[in-house]
């Protein structure tokens, strides 16, 4: 795959994912209007993945699970992880198109999990406060794409 193609593709992700943590950080929701245009942009990633001959479907399916599993824990939990969440990996997960999905989820629970101990032990927060997911997950693909994983 050609440098330009996944720097193109990285610099579209990260518009969208920073345009989704304002959202997250702001309202703790993140619209239906914003998962359409994320849709849209994984269907087109997803279709020059195909035409550029680098599609492989047992991975593709496998990329989408890390956003099916948060939409199963979501309606398990009654949204303490909301659906918002699960949709955006779902996209990432279309766009990535191999297992690169699954690094960026374990980068982002790591820094959400620590950003939530040092916040409780400050006692910022209580384990009633609401966290939104999409800053670390924006964070962490940055941090992967400046380590030239994703």
């Amino acid at each position: 795959m050609s440098k330009m193609w996944v720097k193109m593709k990285n610099i579209i992700i990260n518009i969208f994912l920073l345009w989704g943590m304002i959202q997250d950080i702001k309202t703790y929701k993140i619209n239906s209007y914003y998962l359409r245009i994320g849709g849209i942009i994984a269907f087109v990633i997803f279709c020059l993945s195909i035409w550029r001959n680098n599609f492989i479907g047992k991975q593709w399916l496998i990329s989408l699970l890390p956003g099916l599993i948060f939409l199963v824990i979501a309606k398990i939990t009654k949204e303490k992880i909301g659906y918002g969440d699960g949709y955006v990996l779902l996209i990432l997960g279309s766009c990535f198109l191999n297992i690169k999905i699954w690094k960026l989820l374990e980068v982002s629970i790591l820094l959400i999990t620590s950003f939530t101990i040092i916040m409780l032990a400050f006692k910022k927060i209580t384990t009633k406060d609401k966290i939104p997911f999409l800053p670390f997950l924006w964070l962490s693909h940055l941090l992967l794409w400046g380590m030239e994983y994703v």
